[in-house]
């Protein structure tokens, strides 16, 4: 913390000195000028807008969380490890993995693989024809194919 403290002062007397030369400026003013400004920082956050931090959450996960859709999400994932995965075709096994991947991480954002990395290059264009689909309809998706599928 006192390090902390004599960074402070340290830079606050710098940027004083360059402000105004030669003049000397006590090192009980700086502190409290710093002290006074960690407070002003304190103020700003306790006042600042969180309906406009809500907002943005609501707006990238597609609305409020929906604790039912939840839990029915996480039980699929459930029923989705439990299922004898020799039973599965491909395409149902690429349909589980875009869906699951859009309802967690949302759009696609890696690169496409090489021509020669075939499962990656499946699996990254199954997720991408999902991409734009909100996580809750995602999610909504899974839930509908693990039923299916058990």
């Amino acid at each position: 913390m006192a390090e902390i403290q004599n960074e402070l002062f340290d830079e606050e007397s710098s940027q004083c000195e360059e402000q105004a030369p030669g003049r000397e400026f006590p090192k009980v003013k700086v502190v409290a000028v710093v002290a006074a400004m960690l407070m002003l920082a304190a103020v700003g956050l306790s006042t600042m807008n969180t309906s406009t931090a809500s907002d943005q959450v609501v707006a990238k996960h597609g609305g409020f969380i929906n604790l039912d859709l939840q839990s029915d999400f996480q039980a699929a994932q459930e029923k989705m490890k439990r299922a004898d995965q020799s039973k599965l075709t491909n395409q149902q096994k690429l349909d589980a993995y875009a869906y699951f991947k859009q309802a967690v991480e949302g759009d696609i954002y890696v690169r496409k693989p090489g021509m020669f990395d075939t499962k990656e290059k499946m699996k990254w264009e199954a997720w991408n024809k999902v991409k734009g689909m909100a996580t809750d309809a995602a999610k909504k998706k899974y839930i509908d194919l693990a039923k299916r599928l058990s």
